[in-house]
């Protein structure tokens, strides 16, 4: 019988074929989704950072308002009343926050020094974040459970920019 249509390539395609680039090109995607799956494996020990807690005001007047936050995939997110979102990435699902910032933005979270030792802030290129948690066990749940999304998100970044998928060949 006759070959489906598909499976018939001009001979002149078939002659550029080289089968060794494609070869490599299989070893290079099979070693990429290995480090990529090593490095996906790290999410899952990731801390769950959720809670309510006190950001202090931009405005001033009413200095520090409780809020519910939030941290999902690539950013914090924080709303005045208890809520969830799984895909942070949509803006539709951010606007029902009050407000949010991807992790990527920030460049450093540091504890504050302070009697009861419950505060801490999130540094940005544009602004700091002042935050107070019920207990400083929470504070410290918190900074070390950031830092510890941050690196991961650092990796993953960086893995990216080294994998083939930005590589130019």
């Amino acid at each position: 019988g006759e070959l489906p249509q598909f499976t018939k390539l001009p001979s002149t395609i078939l002659q550029t074929l080289d089968l060794k680039d494609l070869e490599e090109a299989r070893k290079r995607h099979k070693s990429t989704i290995s480090q990529f799956k090593e490095t996906a494996d790290k999410y899952v020990e990731l801390p769950e950072l959720s809670g309510w807690m006190e950001k202090k005001s931009a405005a001033g007047f009413r200095s520090w308002q409780k809020r519910w936050i939030i941290v999902r995939r690539t950013h914090i997110l924080w709303s005045k009343q208890m809520m969830d979102t799984q895909n942070p990435l949509d803006p539709s699902q951010r606007k029902k926050f009050n407000n949010s910032m991807t992790l990527l933005t920030i460049k450093q979270i540091r504890p504050v020094s302070s009697k009861r030792k419950r505060k801490f802030d999130i540094i940005t290129a544009a602004k700091t974040y002042h935050f107070k948690c019920k207990t400083s066990q929470q504070r410290d749940l918190w900074l070390n459970g950031l830092n510890l999304h941050l690196k991961v998100l650092a990796d993953s970044m960086k893995f990216l920019r080294q994998s083939f998928i930005f590589k130019n060949e």
